[in-house]
């Protein structure tokens, strides 16, 4: 499967090969329509051109015929990727990059920071959001249609019942474990602000598909559309109906045959999403974006093998993530790019194309370098930066990473079977980390500390540099490096065989560092929905 699969590129890529591609310029004018489509926990082995045993005929048809983009990267958890992606700013410089926002959190985006559709409303497009918010709700000004958003249609929290689109109270359940209280779950499904009850055992990926297609169906294809699609799929609870569950009746474990099912569930939507786009006349003008959201959750079947660690950790399995972008703009169709992309380049790019005004922000206009016709514009960029407990952080120069702070989890997926027959019953457990083999590597040790780093006179550093990073850094702090390129799996620490390029990514990030704004996480409030109509709703906190 995989040999018929670089056959299908090649062919594609020599028909559409000698054609000219529009650049930024060529295509503002044309005013397309852009189309984001957001997968929830979708891991790097969970789409069909990564592993032919997922069944996604639609985004792969895509794919195969778009770019795919082998070297996407996203944040290691939901809020602080849509955060990216909608502000084109690296989330700890607003104080979005550690947790994501709980439902009783009181916060959202920062009022003074301009998203993506407010600024593509300026440019002409009508603007619509779709599925999965996640962003905070605490005051209606936080809320899709308060930023942007013409329409929304959705839930504002972070998961819940895929058919009923109820979710439990996190602090109802804290009281209900010490009380034995009865467990409630509250509605979470707006249209636009106002609750939608009407839609129980709907299951969310068709629901969203169907929003979505009466959304294009409904506009005329000459006046400019955003749509933000996001899915719930392929986040938890693990729950598809049957008919998508049995396609997978080859593969022994449930869990893996519910989150395929669902994958593919998904898909078909898509598909549908993909037919009204080309039935009213949309698709001809258009740029269609996929992306994950962050890595696979392993502990609920998602699978980011050959790839190490998943979802809320810094390594390639949490944040290097699925993605692909499909137009008829795009003439180098069929092909597979390794140019490094952040997520936060999609906001440039994407108000590049539409002619809109493109704030200073940390995401770069890449439409030219997808389409084949100049050089990649990125080759550094920061993974993030955390500091919940204490500094996390990943630094990109080139083909080489560099981890700060502790890791977890640190681990490697169980190897999968072969791809040619059916699968036995997997175990979704890690394997187990082997410090032997780490300290024999050619690195010596899987990691160096800062005190051991800070005082390698080979280094000589800068005193503002070190002084920075010694207040952000503990003695005992961990760094590593790896070249992922020839080490995707992050097995080989390099950090004392490459001192000085280390030196270089280290001054880059004290530099950034200045631009950290602690987390804005909050202790959870009593927002319970009893008090708001017994559904989530906003109107309990004020905006800022």
């Amino acid at each position: 499967m995989k040999h018929n699969r670089w056959i299908i590129l090649l062919t594609t890529a020599i028909l559409f090969g000698e054609s000219v591609a529009l650049n930024t310029e060529e295509l503002t004018k044309k005013k397309p329509h852009v189309i984001v489509i957001v997968a929830d926990d979708l891991g790097w082995n969970d789409v069909s051109w990564n592993n032919p045993n997922v069944v996604m005929p639609n985004l792969n048809d895509l794919a195969l015929n778009g770019v795919i983009l082998n070297q996407s990267y996203v944040l290691p958890r939901c809020t602080p990727t849509r955060t990216a992606l909608l502000t084109g700013r690296y989330p700890f410089t607003i104080g979005f990059q550690d947790e994501n926002v709980k439902r009783e959190e009181p916060r959202g985006i920062p009022l003074k920071v301009s998203l993506l559709p407010e600024l593509l409303k300026e440019a002409g497009y009508s603007t619509h959001a779709v599925g999965k918010w996640h962003l905070g709700f605490c005051s209606w000004d936080y809320t899709p249609t308060r930023r942007g958003f013409d329409t929304f249609f959705g839930f504002y929290g972070g998961g819940e019942d895929h058919f009923t689109h109820k979710e439990p109270s996190r602090l109802e359940e804290m009281g209900r474990k010490k009380n034995k209280r009865k467990k409630t779950a509250y509605l979470d499904l707006r249209n636009g602000t106002e609750l939608d009850d009407s839609q129980e055992g709907v299951y969310s990926s068709h629901l969203f598909a169907s929003v979505a297609e009466e959304i294009v169906r409904s506009r005329d294809p000459k006046d400019p559309l955003f749509m933000y699609l996001a899915f719930q799929s392929a986040h938890s609870p693990l729950q598809v109906p049957q008919e998508y569950e049995d396609v997978y009746k080859h593969i022994g474990n449930k869990d893996r045959r519910v989150k395929l099912g669902m994958i593919t569930a998904m898909d078909e939507g898509i598909g549908r999403l993909v037919k009204a786009l080309k039935e009213t006349g949309h698709y001809e003008n258009s740029v269609i974006i996929f992306t994950t959201d962050n890595g696979g959750a392993i502990r609920y079947a998602g699978s980011n093998w050959p790839l190490r660690g998943e979802k809320d950790s810094l390594w390639e399995g949490g944040m290097r993530g699925p993605a692909m972008v499909h137009s008829p703009y795009l003439r180098n169709a069929g092909s597979v790019t390794n140019q490094l992309l952040h997520v936060t380049d999609w906001y440039s790019t994407i108000l590049n194309i539409a002619g809109s005004t493109t704030p200073r922000v940390d995401g770069l206009n890449q439409w030219d370098a997808l389409a084949g016709i100049a050089s990649p514009p990125r080759s550094k960029m920061i993974y993030t930066v955390e500091d919940f407990f204490n500094i996390t952080a990943g630094v990109r120069f080139d083909d080489y990473k560099m981890l700060i702070g502790d890791m977890e989890p640190k681990d490697w997926e169980s190897i999968p079977l072969s791809e040619d027959g059916p699968l036995r019953p997997r175990n979704y457990r890690t394997e187990s980390y082997n410090e032997t083999e780490e300290e024999t590597s050619s690195a010596g040790t899987d990691y160096i500390q800062w005190k051991e780093l800070e005082g390698n006179q080979v280094l000589k550093w800068k005193p503002k540099v070190r002084r920075i990073l010694n207040n952000y850094l503990w003695s005992d702090t961990k760094i590593r490096l790896f070249n992922v390129k020839d080490d995707p799996e992050e097995r080989s620490n390099l950090s004392l065989k490459e001192s000085r390029r280390l030196q270089k990514m280290m001054i880059y990030l004290s530099k950034q560092l200045t631009r950290l704004v602690s987390s804005s996480s909050h202790k959870m409030i009593e927002a319970s929905p009893v008090h708001w109509g017994n559904a989530w709703s906003p109107g309990w906190c004020v905006a800022s």
